[in-house]
């Protein structure tokens, strides 16, 4: 019963299809190729985002094939003079997430990517901003409850990594900082179900207190990395239910 309450509240994957261009590119030539570089933008959004779903959701297949699309997909050659070297780092940290041996390794490489991403729209003066909804309502007992707050808090991070946006990161760490999930929110699942998802939670909540003290894209794509790694495991132990 858990295990598919869980996986419902994460069937509908990424949300990329009205993302926003981010502002503060430069304006359009002539010809109009500021608008191509638009969509490559947010092309490269739709992909990482679905990596990152894939990995947290089990799906290793399905990440390794959108990191292989970021790091393949080079048109370096259209993109304005001095972007180059952001499109570099992009596709270095895509080529490390894909082939990492482990899931620390994806998670880790995602997690730079994304900070890679966050990197560049800061040089270039751009903050993209991504869909939020509300946040869940506070204080509804049960799994169900407590998985869509975290999500929701695990996108205001990414939202802070990618924008990037110290606001939506805050956002996030005030998400990830409520009553950890207790045993009896497992109540009917096994007791090393029960046991081992308390100890990921108590770790999430490290996570959000380290993620306070991160005041820089790395350090906080370091903690992000983490956390994704412990929602992938978690989801794993879940499913062999």
């Amino acid at each position: 019963m858990h295990a598919l309450l869980l996986l419902s509240l994460f069937s509908c994957g990424p949300k990329t299809a009205d993302v926003p261009p981010p502002a503060g590119l430069p304006t359009p030539d002539a010809e109009g190729s500021v608008p191509d570089l638009r969509i490559h933008m947010t092309e490269h959004f739709a992909h990482l985002d679905a990596a990152r779903w894939g990995f947290v959701m089990g799906d290793q297949a399905m990440a390794a094939r959108e990191l292989d699309w970021i790091f393949s997909h080079n048109n370096a050659e259209d993109l304005p003079e001095g972007w180059h070297e952001r499109v570099a780092d992009m596709r270095r940290a895509a080529s490390a997430a894909r082939d990492a041996e482990d899931l620390q390794g994806t998670a880790a490489g995602i997690a730079a990517l994304g900070a890679s991403c966050g990197s560049c729209h800061a040089w270039a003066g751009a903050e993209v901003v991504l869909p939020e909804g509300p946040p869940p309502p506070w204080g509804e007992p049960g799994l169900q409850g407590h998985m869509a707050r975290h999500r929701w808090a695990v996108d205001r991070l990414w939202q802070g990594l990618l924008g990037p946006s110290d606001d939506a990161w805050a956002a996030g760490l005030v998400g990830l900082q409520e009553m950890p999930l207790g045993t009896s929110d497992l109540a009917g699942d096994a007791e090393e179900l029960a046991h081992e998802s308390q100890a990921l939670a108590d770790r999430v909540h490290e996570l959000s207190e380290a993620g306070g003290q991160a005041a820089d894209l790395d350090a906080r794509a370091k903690v992000y990395g983490e956390l994704l790694e412990v929602c992938a495991d978690c989801h794993k132990q879940v499913r062999g239910l």
